[in-house]
Parts: structure tokens; sequence; C-alpha cells
């Protein structure tokens, strides 16, 4: 439960910095909503470094591993409480049951959205979760 607390402390204003909507949390996982590609981007990494800078110091059982999955396209959103839509599902399965720590795995939609991100390169999995038809691992700068 603490490093729940603690996962939700530290990324919620990084969330809020890129303009995220956090739609809802379930145990370590969150669903979070951007209305561009580079801002999800942005703060998957923003909040990988949070977590790499938090762990200094830490002993292994309080340290906070993010594993992110981003999927862009459309969907249905149920008010500010629930999204539906092959790309949240494939997001969902890349970060929840792909991803490794550090990791963030994108389906072929984001790389295709990507706007002038030049410090990004990914390279192609061959995990490919239901709705997506390619995905991918970024590389970027931790």
């Amino acid at each position: 439960m603490q490093i729940i607390y603690e996962s939700q402390r530290l990324f919620v204003p990084c969330i809020d910095q890129h303009d995220g909507i956090l739609i809802k949390t379930e145990a370590d996982s969150m669903l979070i909503l951007f209305r561009s590609v580079n801002k999800a981007v942005q703060c998957a990494i923003g909040m990988q470094r949070l977590a790499k800078a938090y762990n200094q110091n830490k002993p292994d059982a309080e340290k906070i591993l993010l594993c992110v999955g981003i999927g862009y396209g459309e969907m249905l959103t149920i008010g500010d409480h629930d999204v539906f839509g092959a790309e949240v599902n494939a997001a969902s399965k890349l970060g929840e049951d792909t991803a490794k720590s550090w990791k963030i795995l994108v389906t072929d939609s984001v790389v295709a959205n990507l706007n002038n991100m030049p410090h990004i390169t990914w390279e192609e999995i061959s995990s490919i979760p239901p709705g997506a038809k390619q995905a991918f691992k970024l590389n970027y700068p931790l």
C-alpha cells in the first residue's frame, strides 16, 4: 500500500504538468488520458525519471518500478470515470502484461503520431496485443 501511495504522490503532479487526466486507479495501475501522443510520451519519461530519483538509497522492497503502455486512437468515454476501445486495451496489455521495469511500450498508432521528438527512438517488439498491428519499445534518455 505504501508503494501505491508513494507512486501517486510522485506521479500525479507529473500527470498534471503534462495536461493528463487520471481516469482511474486500480491497485498499482493508472489509466491516464492525454490530448496528444507527445504529452503522453513526455509524461511517461518524466514519471520514469521521478521513479529513478525516488529509488536512490531505497531498499529493493520500497522501490517504485514503473512499466508503461501507451496507445493512441478513438475510444468511448464514460463520463470522467472510464474509457474503452482497442487502443485502451492494447495499452493496458502492454503496460501490465508485457512491459518490464523502466520500459515504455507503445502501439503502432503512437509511433505514427509522434511529432518532433528526436531524442526518442523505437524498436519493434514481437509481443503484439489485440487491438494493435504492431508494438514498439521506446528508447529514451533516462
